[in-house]
């Protein structure tokens, strides 16, 4: 790595498989929500729902751009060194 480069780190995988069940279950009270009458905290829910999704998204496409970045540095015969 050289000197001005900065080491970007990838986001674990079951980070980002946890965010996708908290979206699941806010999703599921979001349901609950509005089946109760219940609108403020059904969005609430919504928007970290949609907030944790996004996360969630943004850290697959992260992950994705950091894989592609190392298999281009491999394939152009660079070292870390």
């Amino acid at each position: 790595m050289n000197e001005g480069e900065v080491h970007m780190a990838k986001i674990h995988p079951l980070i980002l498989l946890s965010l996708f069940f908290s979206t699941i279950t806010l999703w599921m009270y979001v349901q609950r929500s509005i089946s109760d009458s219940s609108y403020g905290h059904a969005t609430i829910f919504f928007i970290l729902s949609t907030f944790f999704l996004g996360l969630c998204i943004g850290g697959l496409l992260h992950n994705n751009r950091i894989t592609k970045q190392e298999k281009s540095k491999d394939c152009s015969g660079e070292n870390d060194s």
